[in-house]
């Protein structure tokens, strides 16, 4: 969710809130931020600084300045707050309480005397944080080749993104995996891929796969240990061995990263791989929990732009970017199902 800026000169008084088209003349800079960021603001006397912004929907925000300088910021086009404020802010800063639905809000920002100049600094900032609960457990593999606090940093990593963009933290609570958990009992080797028999697989609740299948892991994860309503959100399970997708050994398996479904209330990764995959993973796994997809011809991403669900960021640390969606896949993720 960004917030799209350009500066004008412009008269004093009502804020020219037209879209920013692509026809102005001459062309201007737009600038680009996301939710809990501050950006310095230099204003020469008579500029105006037009911003705007578009919510994730029936949310609150605060947009205010900061510093030693007498501020105005008008707003429109939201669904409720006020659309004037002159010192609601810290000293003679301005600040604005609102509301807004899926469509643009229009902000006006400028100094109080036209005769004035100086820097500023801008804020939005959510008035409140969707705390999204993990409930987290680790196989014995994983425990092995990552310590507990290796597991909270790439989880940390993880959330960046989904803060900035949806607001949303992660609340993790990491538990060890139980030895009933069907990946639990296999006794091949941790670093051997599961094109072998272990000779041993059982159908532990029912379902036709071993169990070193992706979907055993998936489907024990949502069942045997599901999300208690109220007090976990999300269960996640991380192994540290490779999985496949096929039903039994020796069918060629694919080893795969990890399996999240829509509105499931589970998401399973291998977490084995290098600390930038490991962090891509599990945001990709995660978001397909949240309701994005794979790209495939009647479910594709955005043509032209990277996005965290077609590969579009491998190689790259996405545990620093703010913002790893393309459109479509912005459109898809339901950032209030929990």
């Amino acid at each position: 969710i960004a917030l799209v800026c350009v500066m004008l000169v412009t008269s004093m008084g009502a804020a020219n809130v037209n879209l920013i088209d692509e026809s102005i003349s001459p062309r201007v800079n737009i600038y680009e931020i996301y939710m809990n960021q501050e950006f310095a603001l230099n204003l020469s006397a008579g500029e105006e600084f037009i911003c705007y912004f578009t919510p994730l929907g029936n949310s609150t925000y605060t947009i205010e300045t900061l510093g030693n300088k007498d501020t105005v910021i008008e707003i429109s086009n939201q669904t409720s707050g006020p659309s004037f404020d002159d010192d609601s802010g810290v000293d003679s800063n301005a600040k604005i309480d609102f509301a807004g639905a899926k469509k643009n809000v229009a902000m006006s920002i400028r100094l109080y005397n036209s005769s004035d100049s100086g820097t500023i600094t801008v804020r939005l900032t959510p008035k409140t944080t969707n705390m999204v609960k993990l409930k987290t457990y680790k196989d014995s593999a994983a425990r092995k080749n990552q310590t507990l606090n290796y597991t909270k940093s790439i989880i940390e990593q993880v959330s960046l993104a989904f803060n900035y963009t949806w607001n949303i933290d992660f609340d993790e609570t990491i538990m060890n995996l139980p030895t009933s958990y069907s990946i639990e009992q296999c006794n091949l080797d941790d670093d051997i891929s599961c094109n072998s028999d272990c000779g041993t697989c059982i159908d532990a609740i029912n379902k036709n796969n071993h169990h070193r299948n992706v979907y055993q892991f998936w489907y024990e994860a949502q069942e045997k240990f599901q999300a208690s309503p109220g007090y976990y959100d999300i269960v996640l399970g991380i192994t540290g061995v490779n999985h496949c997708i096929e039903k039994s050994h020796g069918n060629n398996p694919t080893n795969i990263g990890g399996l999240g479904l829509y509105n499931s209330d589970a998401a399973v990764v291998n977490q084995n791989y290098s600390v930038l995959d490991n962090i891509g993973i599990l945001q990709h796994e995660l978001s397909h929990v949240f309701g994005n997809k794979h790209t495939s011809p009647s479910d594709s991403c955005t043509p032209g732009q990277k996005c965290i669900m077609n590969s579009g960021f491998n190689g790259q640390d996405t545990g620093k970017l703010m913002n790893i969606w393309c459109l479509r896949c912005k459109s898809d993720f339901d950032h209030n199902l929990y």
